[in-house]
């Protein structure tokens, strides 16, 4: 063989080698593990024959060569002669390396795998089979070949080592739809989110993904509240899930409708469906503490009128330090502070109380968390300040809303952009208390409400991309 048909075999055998190596990947980044594949070629076998080649280059070889004195007396030059000297090495450096990538691999799904039953039995056969020939080659071959006895014994191993693997669980990918909602084409974002339905027919967040967009962008309540509903009617969803669709669109109805009696109507239907658990109880809550129609929804903070009781006592009442006022004095109060928040609006001690008093004697939570959105929107404010506005407006929305979903995020706000805060840590654990308890929710028995006879889920996919929003 000269030295181009040993090039061509060498670069087969990495080529095998890259195939299992991309199919076996054992986790991490992909483009990174390829990479580390690359390096390999180079330091186990790019290496080795530039090394041969550069000891083999002189006039006295320093390296005994592979073949014979009179085929090599036969090559034309010093030039050929080196390539005759190469030509065997490339073919053995290239076998050992083979082999040695291979036994790499194995090891590592062997150590590795979750599913070894099937392989083992496969590898016993085959093992048996294949024992014969490898060694036989290495009999009759010696260390010359010892490299092609290995690949031989391996390589049904290698081919069959993907029966021990883990199965990867394949997930929709939404990273599109999120980019288009950024820029605002929010029918290219739905029509991005429907693709991946198409492939993934049971995925909750992307329906619900796919919801909001005919809720918030779409203005098109009726049509996310039936996808709504048909989602949760499907039997793979759990009852954690039913909870968080329908308390979802119960906020769709109040920020985007200004319908209470709608949202009181998706709670309900969290009792309907669960019926004497946890989650029935926090809807029924929630459901009870829902104002009445907002009015003028769209007036900014700036600019609002706030409509208080007259108070019967002088306004310049001091703040009382021990309970909380009654209603009509806490009118008075907050009427006070908002004369001084007029002439101050930077004064952070009167903007406090006045959220206070919103929060726990007027019973307008959303007024308050504003009032201390404001505050954190204040430059240069220490960060136990920050976490512990946070903390509160995080209370706030948990037991004065009843909602979960925006206590959360202000919880992971202080654990991400505060961690070095006491606040920081009560966060984490009271996120760790909530989701210890929607996992012992999980494993209640279901009380989802059934579908009718021969009823079925079809969801409006393959459907046309509805117009952009104004």
């Amino acid at each position: 063989m000269n030295f181009l048909g040993a090039l061509v075999v060498v670069v087969t055998m990495v080529a095998f080698s890259f195939h299992y190596w991309d199919r076996l990947q054992l986790g991490g980044d992909k483009r990174q593990i390829r990479r580390w594949f690359i390096d390999w070629v180079g330091k186990g076998l790019g290496m080795p024959v530039l090394l041969w080649i550069i000891f083999n280059s002189g006039a006295h070889p320093v390296l005994p060569p592979f073949v014979s004195s009179v085929i090599l007396g036969k090559a034309g030059g010093r030039f050929g002669q080196i390539l005759a000297l190469t030509t065997p090495a490339l073919l053995v450096i290239g076998t050992y390396w083979s082999a040695v990538s291979f036994a790499w691999l194995l090891a590592n799904v062997v150590t590795r795998g979750g599913q070894l039953q099937d392989f083992l039995v496969l590898a016993a056969i085959w093992g048996v089979i294949m024992a014969f020939p490898a060694g036989l080659i290495g009999y009759l071959g010696g260390w010359l070949l010892a490299g092609v006895a290995g690949l031989v014994f391996l390589f049904p191993l290698v081919h069959f080592a993907e029966e021990a693997m883990p199965k990867r669980a394949v997930a929709p990918v939404y990273a599109r739809a999120v980019a288009k909602l950024k820029f605002g084409k929010y029918g290219e974002a739905e029509q991005a989110i429907i693709n991946e339905l198409e492939k993934f027919e049971d995925d909750f967040n992307g329906w619900l993904m796919l919801a909001e967009i005919y809720a918030l962008h779409f203005k098109d309540l009726a049509e996310a509240e039936r996808t709504v509903l048909q989602l949760v009617d499907q039997p793979n969803v759990q009852p954690g899930q039913v909870s968080v669709a329908l308390h979802q669109l119960a906020e769709w109805h109040l920020k985007a409708g200004n319908n209470p009696a709608a949202a009181r109507r998706a709670l309900a239907e969290v009792s309907a469906r669960l019926p004497g658990t946890h989650l029935a109880h926090m809807a029924n809550l929630r459901r009870n503490q829902i104002p009445d129609p907002i009015e003028n929804p769209g007036a900014s903070l700036a600019t609002r009128i706030f409509e208080l009781p007259k108070a019967e006592k002088s306004p310049n009442q001091p703040l009382p330090a021990g309970p909380a006022p009654g209603a009509n004095e806490a009118a008075s109060q907050a009427n006070e502070l908002v004369r001084q928040l007029e002439q101050d609006p930077n004064n952070q001690t009167a903007r406090e109380k006045f959220a206070q008093l919103l929060a726990e004697s007027l019973e307008r939570p959303e007024t308050a968390i504003e009032q201390l959105t404001l505050l954190l929107e204040l430059p240069d404010q220490p960060d136990q300040k920050k976490a512990a506005w946070l903390a509160t407006m995080a209370e706030w929305h948990i037991t004065r809303r009843f909602d979960w979903t925006a206590g959360r995020a202000c919880l992971e706000r202080i654990i991400h952009e505060l961690p070095q805060t006491r606040e920081a840590f009560s966060a984490q654990r009271r996120l760790h208390l909530r989701d210890m308890d929607v996992k012992s929710a999980r494993r209640q028995p279901r009380a989802i409400a059934p579908r009718p006879p021969g009823a079925k889920f079809r969801p409006l996919v393959g459907a046309p991309a509805r117009p952009e929003a104004p």
